[in-house]
């Protein structure tokens, strides 16, 4: 994400820097275990990279880009708000790591 929104930057293409810079706040998010990833904000990422993929492929054909000003709300949504895309799974297990499900999956053998 972070190289894909530094190069649409770069090349004034505006849509695609929003969308690709909500979306990689996110993920940094998720990445620091400040929220869990549930199926809602997995399906808004996966959103943001088919409206990245269709902005890239208007770019190529000089067609304008407009903003997905919805799909823009709700990933700002998820990170004023992420509790509100947790479900119940990923609400209770909040603070399980990988190694932490690796190690359990392991003393199950």
């Amino acid at each position: 994400m972070h190289t894909i929104k530094g190069v649409a930057g770069f090349l004034g293409l505006e849509p695609i820097v929003e969308t690709a810079h909500k979306a990689e706040d996110i993920l940094g998010k998720l990445r620091n275990v400040e929220f869990v990833i549930s199926p809602a904000i997995n399906d808004l990422l996966l959103k943001a990279a088919d409206k990245i993929r269709e902005y890239l492929e208007k770019a190529e054909n000089q067609e304008e880009l407009e903003p997905d000003n919805e799909l823009l709300s709700q990933l700002e949504d998820v990170l004023k708000n992420p509790n509100k895309y947790s479900d119940k799974y990923t609400t209770h297990h909040k603070y399980t790591t990988v190694s932490k499900v690796l190690n359990s999956s392991e003393k199950c053998r």
